[in-house]
């Protein structure tokens, strides 16, 4: 019998954005956090930023202000960080921790940050592996299977307290299976 290769990754490189909506053509990006992790779940560096907006340019649902007033207030008064600038220092903590070719990790990463970081951060994006690590697919494992993980409630839509839950579900499932 052959032995199967394994994709236990060696890195992974969490990632969480806020934006205006659920549109990746129309609903910019708000807040990027990126976090990179070893195989245990140690965090090895941890970033976020939040994106510089000008105030008469976004659209806003009524979602996005509800959701994110405190947030958009930063992003149109305090933040300098444009998406170019929030690439390259992406890119350079993957170089330095030895992360560039992980895979991207974090919760329905597929379905939403994936496509962001495709149309707003390429350069990021490229340098990740193809494969997710995505904290719901082992939510529905452990559902599944009856394994109960205590993860408490949801995270208050903030991008760098989302990947530090996601962290959170895969280190509880891996306690749970040994």
């Amino acid at each position: 019998m052959t032995k199967r290769k394994s994709y236990a990754p060696h890195r992974i490189n969490w990632v969480d954005i806020e934006t205006t909506g659920l549109d990746v053509e129309v609903c910019p990006i708000l807040e990027v956090a990126h976090v990179i992790t070893d195989s245990k779940y140690r965090i090895l560096c941890q970033n976020e930023w939040t994106v510089k907006h000008d105030p008469n340019k976004l659209m806003l649902t009524r979602f996005a202000w509800e959701t994110h007033q405190k947030l958009l207030a930063r992003c149109f008064y305090e933040s300098s960080f444009d998406l170019e600038t929030i690439s390259f220092n992406m890119i350079a903590a993957m170089e330095k921790h030895g992360a560039v070719g992980a895979p991207m990790g974090g919760n329905s990463i597929g379905g939403f940050d994936r496509p962001y970081f495709k149309r707003y951060l390429p350069e990021v994006e490229r340098k990740m592996h193809y494969r997710n690590f995505d904290t719901s697919t082992l939510l529905m494992f452990a559902d599944s299977h009856g394994i109960k993980l205590d993860i408490g409630g949801s995270p208050p839509h903030r991008a760098m307290d989302d990947i530090l839950a996601s962290i959170e579900i895969a280190r509880k499932l891996k306690e749970a299976m040994q």
